[in-house]
């Protein structure tokens, strides 16, 4: 079990798991936890496919979850509206909408839920502009920066859950394994859009 977010509202840990039944696949499931939820607290499967599905980060209100799937063949992250955390009354949406073109996880949203991050395939941190109003769009994908491919090389076969970024997207924190097995250290990104107009 790897915990990924914890909704806003204080309503749902998310978290993904291998059902059980020997299977290595690994579903997205909600663990209620805040006001307004069951008081058995029962996991609540969220994304449940024959794909593993991980890495699942929800929007700002809560509305919609962005998750990395293999259901393609490779790892693309999709999002889709999260229904376990509908108001009570509220008609479900539904729908799923790949936004990436090869990625290795980091799905992150903006704060505003207006910008979607992740990392692709080759390194680079990867942009999409989100609208939800009336429907779920998102813009084609956009390269801001390449992570340099000697800390890509240290990340291993999972470099997006080892990379984290601020609420309004402009730092970044990665973790660069030292020459010391020791003692870790972390790289803060500062003003990497200053890079971009060299």
């Amino acid at each position: 079990m790897n915990l990924t977010d914890w909704s806003r509202d204080g309503r749902f840990i998310l978290f993904q798991a291998t059902p059980s039944g020997g299977q290595t696949k690994t579903d997205v499931f909600a663990l209620p936890m805040g006001p307004g939820t069951s008081a058995d607290r029962q996991p609540i499967p969220v994304i449940q496919t024959p794909a593993s599905e991980l890495g699942a980060y929800l929007s700002p209100d809560d509305r919609w979850i962005a998750y990395i799937s293999d259901e393609s063949g490779k790892q693309e992250i999709y999002v889709q509206a999260f229904n376990a955390g509908a108001k009570p009354g509220s008609a479900p949406v539904s729908g799923k909408w790949m936004v990436s073109k090869g990625s290795v996880g980091l799905a992150r949203w903006r704060n505003d839920g207006k910008e979607l991050l992740f990392l692709g395939t080759d390194g680079g941190i990867i942009s999409v502009d989100v609208t939800t109003d009336p429907a779920f769009h998102a813009s084609p994908p956009k390269l801001l920066f390449q992570i340099p491919r000697n800390i890509l090389a240290t990340l291993g076969s999972t470099p997006g859950a080892l990379i984290d970024v601020t609420r309004d997207l402009q730092r970044f924190l990665i973790s660069v394994p030292t020459q010391s097995s020791a003692r870790q250290e972390f790289t803060m990104v500062l003003n990497w859009q200053a890079a971009l107009k060299h």
